[in-house]
């Protein structure tokens, strides 16, 4: 969500309704609190936004097969995002996490055994 404030009769008319609504709820809310509120929550959204990667994006950011992003999936090795009934996204910080384990050879799983196991 975008929250851009500009200044305007309405504008004002919002805000200030706002303020009028909130102060039962928020001892000393004022007009500058509210849309310091607002603009805060605005920044932070936008930095909490996590890219997605299909699976064959995954796969070659990794370097390997698609096949073996599935079983990492179903292995529960890396995070899915399920998006409706087919749709199958992975953040892509997990992706990057993994990358930065295997980096420092502290990536030591048996990937057959688990996958067996499931």
């Amino acid at each position: 969500m975008k929250i851009i404030l500009k200044r305007s009769k309405n504008s004002d008319i919002i805000i200030n309704s706002a303020v009028v609504l909130l102060q039962g709820a928020f001892d000393g809310i004022d007009r500058d609190s509210l849309i310091g509120a607002l603009t805060s929550y605005s920044n932070n959204a936008k930095q909490k936004k996590e890219e997605l990667l299909t699976i064959n994006q995954t796969a070659e950011r990794i370097g390997v097969t698609t096949m073996t992003i599935q079983r990492y999936l179903k292995a529960g090795l890396l995070p899915k995002i399920k998006i409706g009934s087919r749709l199958v996204r992975i953040p892509k910080s997990a992706v990057d996490e993994m990358l930065n384990i295997e980096e420092k050879n502290d990536f030591k799983v048996d990937i057959d055994s688990i996958i067996k196991d499931n």
